[in-house]
């Protein structure tokens, strides 16, 4: 169907900080955010990519950055407790490879989007 990969990993756990961000050197760990909580699909994707997610109900940002750095994409959602599905239009992103952050609260995840046509 798809493959999920987590890019990048620093030590084998997800989730991770934004590689882009300057932090104080704190790390997040698995116990804050499990990557099994999560699924983005379709990956490849052409015109939607969805985001599926349990919550509390706090605002989750989804950003869409390109291998250069340059946010593509960036959506703020009010969310419900309990599973969320999320919707972000791709459709005039050009084919290639993006990273997908996902942040709720203090905590960050990491995905490797495609975008085919």
């Amino acid at each position: 169907m798809f493959k999920r990969t987590h890019l990048p990993l620093t030590d084998g756990l997800a989730p991770i900080t934004d590689p882009f961000e300057e932090t104080d050197g704190d790390q997040i760990t698995a116990n804050d955010w499990s990557i099994d909580e999560i699924s983005v699909f379709p990956n490849p994707t052409s015109d939607l990519l969805q985001v599926q997610l349990s919550t509390e109900g706090e605002e989750v940002i989804l950003t869409i950055v390109d291998l250069s750095g340059k946010t593509v994409s960036s959506n703020v959602f009010n969310t419900h407790n309990g599973m969320n599905l999320l919707k972000i239009h791709t459709g005039e992103l050009a084919e290639g490879t993006y990273l997908l952050y996902i942040q709720k609260g203090d905590s960050k995840l990491t995905e490797k989007v495609i975008v085919r046509r």
